[in-house]
């Protein structure tokens, strides 16, 4: 409800993805809340948060090379 009463350009924007990719996970729809995250990622590539929750849809969508290029990069950012 809160996403959607902000304006396009917040809802598009990484918050806006990751907020979504968040609702999505919960609803149980992984493969989109996977497709917010990565957008998410790609505006902001430098982002942590959320990133937990974009992990476990990842492990839970079994996406193993994903999961471990996502920890890698994270953790290249801030050991």
């Amino acid at each position: 409800a809160v996403l959607r009463s902000a304006d396009a350009r917040q809802q598009k924007s990484a918050w806006g993805r990751c907020e979504a990719g968040r609702a999505q996970a919960e609803l149980g729809d992984y493969g989109a809340a996977e497709r917010s995250f990565a957008e998410a990622r790609r505006g902001q590539p430098w982002l942590v948060q959320g990133m937990e929750i974009y992990s476990t849809v990842l492990w839970l969508l079994k996406k193993e090379t994903a999961l471990s290029h996502l920890a890698h990069e994270l953790l290249e950012m801030d050991r």
